[in-house]
């Protein structure tokens, strides 16, 4: 087996075992929370992750890329300095958070009293969480795939069994769930010293590194805000100006459409190292355009085999009324295709060449196009004017990365072939769906068993072709 297809399948092994506990976790919460706490995680979660941003400062992006700066010795130097950094700053939010709450200033500003309660504590397992991200971004450098899965399942295990704990056994409610955070990511902050292995010696951060670090990852919270606001966005303008139904369809088919990440984001974990590897030590570019045109047809037969299925989904595992969100779906796949193929090239390149602060007006820029373009459209063609504005903001961030880098005349996305695999993907994506509806009336799951089969013998091609490339 090659190193491509072994690493790839643990990083989605381990990644996709921390979602399956996340899914898990869900009727945990049902049967024993009342309706306001649920609803209330969902708000929780959001200041859990965002409050991370602040937190780490997305230090751990610098990490990821002065890793691959000079020598192996200078790496782990730079993992050390990170480590004292979010420890800091960490100190820092966590004394301002707990002031303002211990003079009741948030009560004035939030009217819910369980959600103003616990900010604080939230934020304390936010703090802690900031380093787990820092030990997975560790062991991914360093390539120790293994190691990253072990690190995903006892994530996994800790937060199933803080869950019970807290939510099942001792009844605490919404408390419990914070308390389930702090209990999981506590534990592995002192597993996350072992990994990093901070030294004493840069516990006096120097200040050229302090004043390096953060000039290459600031710029990265805007993006990352961007992003998120990317996500959310439309969910909530389609939540102002159209039905409750209408949000749900297409929440539907935004979450099924993300289920590709699990894998296409392994596929990038495996990559990154590899691409600032090569580009570092020997500016070995045929091999990181290789690698990178690998990746945009794995992806590719990859996106094919979930239209494929699709229907299939929808018969046997969804309820009748989302049949309608299956249009949505194709265009928001293809999409998660280009956000992929911009993944494993673009964006690392932009981030070797710490370029980021051109990324993050280029994320920035195409999020505020989406958000308008949204609102202007919502009129006209309701759920299409988000999935419109989208198809829109992703391609003009594809073209703004790609024309960027070929003025600078660094090595560069291959525009052209990613466009045509997009439209293959999206004209073959309606007719596969199409075809799949009639034979599954016709058929059945004998259909489905087929084409089960026939996907285990292309996926054997694959591997064959993967091989063949000598990754």
């Amino acid at each position: 087996m090659s190193s491509f297809i072994k690493g790839t399948s643990i990083y989605a092994i381990g990644n996709i075992f921390v979602q399956l506990i996340n899914f898990i976790l869900i009727p945990i919460y049902i049967n024993n929370l009342n309706i306001d706490d649920f609803g209330l995680i969902s708000t929780l979660e959001v200041v859990f992750f965002i409050s991370n941003i602040f937190f780490t400062m997305s230090l751990e992006r610098s990490a990821q890329r002065f890793y691959f700066e000079k020598d192996e010795k200078y790496g782990e130097k730079v993992f050390s300095i990170v480590f004292y950094l979010l420890v800091l700053f960490g100190i820092i939010i966590l004394s301002i958070s707990y002031l303002l709450q211990f003079f009741n200033v948030i009560d004035k500003y939030i009217n819910i009293e369980v959600f103003s309660k616990n900010i604080f504590f939230i934020l304390i397992g936010s703090f802690f969480y900031g380093f787990s991200t820092l030990s997975l971004i560790k062991l991914q450098v360093k390539e120790k795939i293994p190691l990253y899965a072990v690190f995903q399942f006892l994530k996994g295990i800790l937060l199933i069994i803080s869950t019970y704990y807290f939510i099942v056994y001792s009844q605490e409610g919404i408390v419990g769930y914070v308390y389930s955070l702090i209990l999981t990511y506590g534990f592995l902050f002192f597993i996350s010293i072992l990994i990093i292995k901070p030294r004493m010696k840069f516990f006096i951060i120097p200040i050229g590194h302090f004043k390096e670090l953060l000039s290459f990852s600031i710029p990265y919270i805007p993006t990352l805000l961007s992003v998120w606001i990317f996500t959310m966005a439309g969910r909530l303008i389609l939540g102002k100006y159209t039905t409750l139904e209408d949000v749900a369809l297409y929440s539907m088919a935004f979450k099924i459409s993300m289920a590709s990440i699990l894998i296409t984001s392994s596929i990038i974990a495996y990559v990154t190292p590899k691409v600032y590897s090569s580009l570092s030590s020997s500016s070995n570019y045929s091999f990181v355009e290789k690698l990178a045109e690998v990746s945009y047809y794995i992806f590719a037969f990859m996106f094919l085999g979930i239209f494929s299925f699709l229907e299939d989904v929808y018969i046997y595992v969804l309820t009748p009324e989302y049949l309608d969100s299956l249009v949505y779906v194709i265009p928001l796949l293809v999409l998660n295709y280009i956000s992929s193929c911009l993944g494993v090239s673009t964006n690392l390149y932009f981030s070797f060449y710490k370029y980021n602060k051109q990324l993050m007006y280029i994320y920035v820029i195409t999020s505020v196009v989406y958000i308008v373009l949204s609102i202007v459209l919502i009129k006209y063609f309701v759920i299409w004017s988000v999935v419109i504005s989208a198809v829109v903001s992703t391609l003009l961030m594809l073209v703004l990365q790609y024309l960027f880098l070929r003025n600078k005349n660094k090595i560069n996305i291959d525009i052209s072939k990613v466009l045509k695999n997009s439209l293959i993907l999206f004209i073959l994506g309606y007719f596969i769906v199409k075809i799949n509806s009639y034979l599954l009336i016709n058929f059945g799951l004998f259909f489905s068993g087929i084409k089960i089969l026939i996907a285990l013998v292309l996926i054997k091609y694959l591997f064959k072709y993967i091989k063949s490339n000598n990754l």
